[in-house]
């Protein structure tokens, strides 16, 4: 488990290295799935040189691949093939990367024409953080999803609990030392770095910019269903962790106060 005085060894770089922001963007591609023409638009506007990893667990269509060598315009662009799992994709994309940055976005994600600008300039503000965008879903779901939208942006502001589809980004030493996504988790494992991070003290904040993704699931299952699972299950993983924050902090109250007791 991390702990906040490792992270900050993260602040406690020297001045040239943290004025350099190099980031590996990293999209797991589940069974059956494919990357969306709206994450395609994105990683074609991403900035010269940035590198794209691509984590599923078949190869890809021959489409596919030709949408990757368009993209090898920008910069290198690699697809791996994994286990299967969210989390087991995502680590293994990040394990094969060099970069001091990981940026992690779901294969539907569309960032905002300045996402890629304005998260820049926060890694450079602050490079011991977790990144993540304001929430928007596309019009390919239910009108209703505005109400997810603002309840997913209120719970990332005032919990501090954004989820992988706002997309994450933090530093590869972070990433290591908060135990990388739980492999043994059946769902959540995006919410469960999060929570690793608030026990290690590790600041989780907004990027000034919107990121888009799809709302068809809550269009194809229904509305009131897919939201009604989506908050259960996350209540659900939530309470043992909030219970853990806590303990957490109690230990090191009593450690501080009672010198050791």
């Amino acid at each position: 488990m991390a702990s906040a005085s490792v992270l900050q060894n993260d602040r406690s770089d020297d001045v040239h290295r943290a004025r350099t922001v190099d980031v590996t963007i990293i999209v797991p591609v589940g069974p059956g799935d494919r990357p969306s023409v709206g994450l395609f638009e994105t990683l074609s506007s991403r900035p010269d040189g940035m590198p794209v990893r691509f984590a599923g667990v078949d190869k890809p269509e021959s489409s596919i691949e030709t949408e990757i060598g368009q993209l090898r315009r920008r910069g290198p662009v690699e697809w791996i093939v994994t286990s299967p799992g969210r989390a087991v994709q995502q680590n293994a994309a990040a394990a094969s990367s060099h970069s001091t940055f990981l940026l992690f976005l779901h294969a539907d994600a569309r960032l905002s024409d300045d996402g890629f600008e304005r998260l820049l300039q926060c890694l450079r503000s602050d490079r011991a953080a977790v990144w993540y965008f304001h929430l928007k879903f596309a019009a390919d779901g239910p009108s209703a999803n505005r109400l997810n939208a603002a309840g997913a942006n209120f719970r990332s502001r005032w919990l501090g609990l954004p989820f992988g589809d706002q997309g994450l980004c933090l530093s590869r030493k972070s990433f290591e030392q908060l135990g990388r996504f739980d492999e043994t988790a059946p769902y959540g494992e995006d919410h469960l770095l999060v929570w690793s991070a608030h026990r290690a003290a590790l600041p989780v904040r907004a990027v000034p910019s919107t990121i888009e993704t799809s709302a068809r699931r809550y269009q194809d299952q229904g509305w009131l269903r897919t939201t009604t699972r989506h908050v259960s299950l996350t209540i659900r993983q939530a309470l043992p962790e909030y219970a853990k924050l806590i303990a957490r902090r109690v230990r090191t109250f009593r450690g501080e106060s009672g010198h050791g007791e």
